[in-house]
């Protein structure tokens, strides 16, 4: 009785529009947890909205900000492309699929060239023009959601741990000396932030996987390392056998790993010094699962 009675009035306004900043962290979100719980599904579900984002809302070299009923509008702002580079970098690393890593240095690339404060450090969250000059201003507390400076942080070490470009490390660098007094003095209003200045004070590890990507026991290993919980560990994948795969191009240091004898190797590295390598899943099960 009371949903007719309902019914009779007016239905309040439902807000259907698809945000690219938004979809960014969902895509993040679910590669995360189909890393963490083994799940097919979640990775599927990622992958779809990376598909639907760069089928719709990227055309040339503008990323929209928003779709609805067929309509895309709104020029990208700083967190459509802090986000999406971030759901990227996890799908990259839950996948082992170098496209996306490729897709991810190319936003971010375009992002830079847009948004990046080459004199104070850190990014606008407008670029030129998109408003009056005295306008434009620097997102960095991080409230209900991440600021898109504290994204694009974490994001910047990311890409320079896992392609080893140090151009990466010193925009890092930067953005972390020009927000340092803001930040310190109130660090709990800016908690995104800092977890990628851990990151960079470390520890962590760069993890290099070396394998033909068919094989089966390499899968296994892949999974039993991403099942374990290490926040700040970077995966890199090689597979001597595919020469036309991106990653030797995007991350050129991962060809001087030798070809493996067996069925795969792993690199456990940290500030580019690497143990020997793992080559059995016993082995990799005492290093990861603290055995």
């Amino acid at each position: 009785r009371l949903l007719a009675a309902r019914e009779r009035r007016v239905r309040p306004l439902k807000d259907d529009k698809i945000l690219t900043s938004w979809n960014g962290l969902m895509i993040a979100a679910l590669a995360q947890a189909a890393r963490a719980l083994g799940k097919t599904s979640l990775l599927g579900a990622a992958k779809r909205g990376e598909a639907f984002i760069r089928e719709t809302l990227w055309e040339g070299e503008i990323l929209y900000h928003r779709f609805r009923d067929g309509d895309i509008a709104v020029e990208g702002f700083l967190e459509d492309f802090a986000f999406l580079v971030w759901g990227f970098l996890e799908l990259y690393e839950t996948s082992l699929e170098s496209d996306y890593l490729e897709w991810a240095i190319q936003l971010h690339q375009n992002m830079t060239a847009r948004f990046w404060d080459g004199e104070g450090g850190g990014f606008f969250f407008t670029r030129m023009g998109q408003l009056p000059v005295n306008q434009r201003w620097k997102e960095i507390h991080d409230g209900a959601l991440p600021s898109a400076n504290s994204v694009a942080l974490s994001n910047l070490i990311r890409l320079g741990q896992i392609t080893g470009e140090p151009g990466y490390h010193e925009a890092a660098q930067k953005m972390i000396e020009g927000f340092a007094a803001r930040i310190s003095s109130f660090p709990m209003g800016y908690t995104h932030f800092l977890n990628g200045l851990s990151q960079a004070l470390g520890p962590s590890r760069e993890i290099v996987i070396v394998g033909g990507r068919e094989n089966k026991l390499l899968s296994q290993a892949a999974e039993k390392i991403q099942r374990a919980y290490h926040p700040f560990d970077t995966w890199g994948f090689y597979d001597p056998t595919d020469t036309e795969d991106p990653v030797r191009r995007l991350c050129p240091f991962l060809t001087s790993y030798p070809v493996p004898a067996g069925d795969f190797e792993i690199y456990i590295c940290e500030h580019g010094t690497c143990r020997s390598p793992v080559s059995d899943l016993e082995s990799l099960g005492r290093v990861f699962e603290g055995r």
